[in-house]
């Protein structure tokens, strides 16, 4: 069926380097850490181009995704929202995708999460995106797939551009750009920017229920990027990169504090990678450090209208070394190799102003994987790649101290606790078959698996939750997915196809679970104490399909569709008034389509066009709440003027949908932003 139905559809990985020219047969590194044409990939992987990101109406990276078959970007209160989540192939939670910039983690191993604020759009060249496990490369947290995020590399001896805009909101900001190089062949490498946003953002309660302590979700935002690199004459190159960036967010409320309810965030990520050539194998060796330092100040007035402040403050630290190397080992073997080692630390505090408890937990968590790949060229037509990764991970130096606890936070009396020390094994293997019928038709079928490690928050905190009181849990094991994916593509000029098909079986998945104990809050309603615990099972059926066609020489067509099935398939959380078995995932849209046009023509206008359609969800584990289906419709227009002048204007949401998230709570509606770039 699936050649029947790509005989008349087509698909390519295309790049539009200018507004005439269309380039075929993009090169993808993500994949198999070698750099592959996609077309040769034995498996579904996409490439947004540089043109692209500058094209689009996106205010955010992660906006960028939402062309892609299968992702999920979950931003409901725009440019406002606290983060965003990115979820792949019907799994939620975006701790189960990998994201990566440069090929460094992006996802904090102590709860999983990315923070795509602190990603300047600007900054990235592509960004690489491989559907399905990839832990046979990468180890956790590649479940759904795999989101690589490349910088920019200059490509003259000295450029620059300082971009002005304002929107919706009294948004405004300003940015900066500076690159340049030495030569094409070899000398130093630089590029500086910055930016920096502002807003005074709007209500997300619905109307009728705004009260005098509900306040609009503001937002200050800048962050500085630099890079430095020198490229040797042997073709080796080694790389410095430094990432700064500071938020200051409203969380929608305010009572007595100034600033009311927020978050203020600091994050700092060094980066040093060296590539070179060892023989006739390609090196490369990367370092890095990623910090994270978060306060969040927060008000609030409980049901019988008493105050309370808390302030917490996390202190969130990555860090790591990896190592690969690869090349033909004959000219039938291509043998890629290497380790990665990675760190992660929480130290957290929370103190309440407004009683006399005081929290504190900390933890460690090392993962150290090494992995191996052999890409076999059968013949011809037939290419085969079979890989494993072994990963260890420790979990150690866990502690949670409670002082003068009050029924506030519910534990009954001071607590000094030392977690012990535990430890596992993740294999995960992969093995893919293409079939190269002819220069333009492939098929590919595959086996793969991925894993999520579990977080330092689940490992070393407990606490209240909404649900009543959570226990840590420091034998927490990973979560594990096997994937079983068959799929084709299509190249016929420039109208081209790609299709896949997957069956996904997920263990170990990580559920709330009862202890059988109980706790009285402060209201005297006796609530259950849980446990997090791999209680679960699940299974994951799944189709998408994506095309693009390029024509008239300045149009490109592009679109996309995905059908999910996740249903939790085996649940032992010892409530029988709550068995989840039979229960579709939470927050899994369905269906998901994407359709978008854009004309490039730096001579008269250039603009881009796009409707998202995301279909109805489920906002809880037990299937009780139903969120409404919505399509979001994006426009973007530009105008060159002389290369050196760019207007346009940015409209989001363009038919003003108002629909509700999980929390019923609204998005800005319509968001309109005009600006002005000048190049140098």
């Amino acid at each position: 069926m699936i050649f029947q139905f790509i005989s008349f559809s087509a698909f390519a990985q295309n790049e539009i380097p200018d507004s005439a020219n269309y380039k075929l047969q993009e090169v993808i590194v993500t994949a198999t850490k070698t750099e592959k044409l996609v077309s040769k990939v034995a498996g579904n992987c996409e490439v947004i181009s540089k043109n692209e990101i500058a094209n689009s109406s996106a205010n955010n990276i992660d906006d960028l995704l939402k062309s892609a078959g299968s992702v999920y970007v979950n931003r409901s209160w725009g440019i406002f929202s606290k983060n965003s989540s990115v979820t792949m192939r019907g799994l939620n939670s975006s701790s189960r995708t990998l994201v990566l910039l440069d090929g460094i983690p992006m996802n904090k191993l102590s709860g999983g999460a990315v923070n795509w604020h602190a990603i300047n759009p600007d900054d990235i060249g592509k960004i690489e995106i491989v559907k399905g496990p990839v832990s046979a490369l990468y180890g956790g947290n590649a479940m759904g797939g795999t989101i690589n995020m490349i910088s920019s590399e200059p490509d003259k001896k000295a450029s620059g551009n300082i971009k002005i805009f304002y929107g919706d909101y009294n948004t405004h900001g300003t940015s900066l750009n500076l690159s340049g190089k030495d030569s094409p062949i070899n000398g130093f490498v630089w590029n500086l920017s910055a930016f920096t946003r502002k807003g005074d953002g709007y209500i997300f309660i619905p109307e009728e229920a705004i009260t005098q302590y509900d306040k609009p979700l503001y937002l200050t935002e800048y962050g500085f990027n630099g890079k430095l690199g020198y490229k040797f004459k042997k073709g080796s190159k080694l790389a410095f990169n430094y990432h700064y960036y500071n938020e200051l967010r409203g969380s929608g409320d305010a009572f007595y504090e100034k600033d009311g309810s927020h978050e203020k965030i600091n994050t700092g990520i060094y980066t040093l990678n060296y590539t070179n050539k060892i023989g006739k194998f390609n090196s490369s060796f990367g370092a890095f450090l990623y910090s994270e330092h978060y306060f969040n100040q927060d008000e609030s007035m409980n049901n019988f209208n008493e105050y309370r402040l808390l302030f917490r403050d996390v202190l969130k630290n990555d860090y790591g070394i990896n190592w690969t190397i690869s090349g033909k080992l004959n000219k039938k073997n291509t043998i890629t190799t290497g380790f990665e080692i990675r760190n992660g630390d929480v130290n957290s505090d929370e103190d309440y102003k407004t009683s006399t408890d005081f929290i504190n937990y900390h933890g460690n968590l090392s993962l150290y994987g090494i992995f191996v790949q052999d890409d076999f060229e059968i013949n011809e037509k037939f290419n085969l790649v079979a890989g494993l990764r072994v990963d260890f991970a420790r979990f150690y130096n866990g502690s949670l101290f409670v002082t003068e606890p009050s029924s506030v936070t519910g534990y009954e009396g001071d607590v000094s606790e030392k977690f012990h020390e535990s430890n596992w094994l993740a294999y995960s293997p992969k093995l893919a078959l293409k079939y190269s019928i002819n220069e333009k038709l492939s098929s590919y079928i595959s086996y793969s698996t991925g894993f999520m490690p579990p977080k330092l928050d689940d490992l070393c905190k407990s606490g209240k939750i909404n649900r009543g009181f959570k226990l840590a849990n420091p034998d927490l094991l990973p979560e594990k997915l096997t994937n079983f994916e068959i799929g084709a593509n299509y190249n016929l000029n420039k109208f081209s196809t790609k299709t896949s098909v997957y069956y996904s079986i997920g263990t170990d998945f990580q559920y709330f679970a009862k202890t059988g104990e109980i706790i009285v809050a402060a209201n005297g309603e006796e609530k259950p104490v849980f446990i997090r615990k791999n209680i679960s099972e699940i299974s994951i059926k799944g189709a998408e399909i994506e095309l693009k066609y390029n024509f008239l020489k300045h149009f490109q067509l592009k679109a996309s569709y995905s059908y999910n099935k996740p249903i939790i398939t085996k649940y032992d959380g010892n409530d029988s008034l709550n068995d989840l078995t039979g229960n579709t995932l939470l927050e899994v849209p369905s269906d998901m389509f994407f359709g978008g046009i854009s004309y490039v023509n730096e001579k008269i206008i250039n603009f881009d066009i796009s409707y998202n359609y995301i279909s109805s969800q489920w906002a809880d584990d037990e299937n009780t709440i139903e969120l409404e289906p919505y399509g979001l419709v994006n426009i973007r227009i530009s105008k060159d003027i002389k290369k050196m002048f760019n207007f346009y204007i940015d409209i989001q949401n363009v038919f003003d949908k108002i629909y509700v998230d999980r929390k019923g709570q609204l998005p800005p509606g319509r968001f309109s932003m005009v600006g002005v770039k000048v190049n140098f």
